[in-house]
């Protein structure tokens, strides 16, 4: 077990080897039955804005602290011959337990996500404190930050509804990294189930906690248009121990409340996820 301290970490280097096109050639993201990783998860609203003078701001913004395992539980064939490690993640969220499983393997040309299965827990992750009720982006309502995260991180059916506790096998397999991976390398991710362009771009690498990281960026065209929006911002950082940090902000997210189904004022949030160990 490796026991990273993070505030260590930020400020000593251990050294690793740096990026040469041989190793970028040959990277594969680790798989194997037992390996964890767990994680500091932090959700935060911030930078609320109403042209009511009557609303206070503290009543809508707000930041959580949680913890997220994720591990390879088991091998498992579905389609009769794809095989696939399961890897399921937990969060625990202190008032409950929710977790997903996801189906992936590495091929020659990539990393891929082959089923999902949305698993036990409820959705909500808005504080009770927070007057919060529902959130719209890009013209979409969310009863939730996690379901509105889920919904653009592609986690969600191919009629737009999540489907809990059962196995939900993709027509067209997600390559969530595509291999060789190198700075500049682009690639499609998600064109269905929703009406969403999603593909990702290395853009770099840094040394993060002391291990040298690829930095992926997710894209977003929400309208089609050809361009990429920029009111959503997701970067994963992953090295050969995996997916060490994962950054999400959303920008001019619109609150309605009990009260009526007008948006009063509109939010920021953003969602951070930094590994604290693993078993690798």
């Amino acid at each position: 077990m490796y026991r990273i301290i993070i505030a260590s970490l930020l400020l000593t280097a251990f050294g690793c080897d740096l990026f040469t096109e041989s190793n970028e050639s040959s990277y594969k993201y680790p798989l194997g039955v037992g390996y964890e990783w767990n994680y500091s998860h932090l959700l935060a609203a911030h930078n609320f804005r109403t042209q009511d003078e009557n609303l206070d701001s503290s009543d809508y913004v707000f930041t959580q602290s949680f913890k997220t395992h994720a591990e390879i539980v088991r091998k498992e064939i579905i389609s009769d011959s794809i095989n696939t490690f399961v890897i399921r993640t937990t969060d625990d969220l202190e008032v409950y337990i929710s977790y997903h499983e996801d189906y992936v393997n590495n091929q020659e040309d990539g990393l891929f996500k082959y089923a999902y299965r949305r698993g036990g827990g409820v959705s909500a992750v808005t504080p009770k404190r927070s007057n919060i009720t529902t959130l719209t982006f890009n013209g979409k309502k969310f009863n939730s930050t996690k379901e509105l995260v889920d919904y653009y991180s592609g986690n969600v059916h191919h009629d737009g509804l999540l489907h809990s506790d059962s196995l939900i096998i993709l027509k067209d397999a997600l390559q969530s990294i595509k291999y060789p991976l190198r700075v500049n390398s682009a690639w499609d991710y998600l064109k269905d189930p929703i009406p969403v362009k999603i593909s990702k771009k290395c853009i770099g690498t840094v040394s993060l906690y002391g291990y040298n990281c690829y930095k992926i960026k997710w894209l977003y065209d929400f309208n089609s248009d050809g361009q990429w929006d920029d009111n959503v911002v997701m970067i994963d950082y992953i090295s050969n121990r995996g997916l060490l940090k994962r950054t999400m902000d959303f920008k001019d997210a619109g609150i309605t409340t009990e009260y009526g189904p007008e948006i009063i004022g509109y939010i920021d949030f953003s969602e951070e996820y930094t590994i604290t160990d693993f078993n690798n």
